[in-house]
């Protein structure tokens, strides 16, 4: 009986957990296709084929998005697959304004990772970098491994971060997500100045 009481308690966990990372991704998406349509709509009387290249890039997230629906985990190639897919709507927005890398260890890139993980930075750093500065915006993405850790990075050339920006960068919804699924095995940090970039380390990710 108790044991049966606490495998009962143990998937009533693992169903608030999961409504949670659903509300969640709910909240992300809205706000990602409220950018990429304002983008949209910034070129549609300038530049018909780059409004044509960036409306069927956005169909080609939502293809990604609808088909990861019921998904909590992707792998990091599929991850960075919709990342580069975003860059290019901007890309086409920013034109040579925005330069980009993504790379990735080959060890990493059937890693599974939450979905939503590393896009909702690469927007910030591009919402809160690349349109801050006048010249060239550059913003890289990497993910490497250490013995045990999955290590992702996202770096750009704008403004510092403030003083806390967990919460005035719109990244509550990150770290909440990261401590329902990793609890003390996840963690954010970041830096500024010349090598401004913020990171998240998944602890226990690779056999030693």
């Amino acid at each position: 009986m108790v044991n049966q009481k606490d495998v009962e308690i143990a998937k009533m966990k693992e169903l608030k957990n999961q409504a949670e990372l659903n509300a969640l991704h709910s909240r992300i998406n809205p706000h990602f296709l409220y950018n990429s349509l304002n983008s949209i709509a910034s070129l549609a009387h300038i530049d018909a084929d780059k409004t044509e290249n960036m409306a069927t890039g956005l169909s080609e997230l939502f293809r990604y998005s609808i088909n990861k629906e019921n998904k909590t985990f992707v792998t990091v190639a599929e991850e960075l697959e919709m990342v580069k897919k975003y860059l290019e709507i901007e890309k086409n927005r920013f034109g040579d304004k925005l330069v980009y890398e993504i790379d990735a260890d080959e060890s990493t890139r059937e890693k599974q990772i939450p979905k939503f993980l590393i896009q909702p930075l690469v927007e910030n750093a591009i919402k809160h970098g690349l349109s801050k500065i006048k010249g060239t915006g550059i913003v890289s993405v990497a993910v490497n491994q250490t013995e045990m850790d999955l290590i992702i990075t996202i770096a750009d050339n704008g403004p510092d971060f403030p003083v806390e920006p967990v919460s005035g960068y719109g990244l509550q919804n990150l770290h909440d997500k990261l401590d329902i699924i990793y609890g003390n095995d996840a963690r954010i940090n970041w830096e500024n100045g010349e090598n401004k970039h913020i990171r998240i380390i998944l602890k226990n990710q690779f056999n030693a």
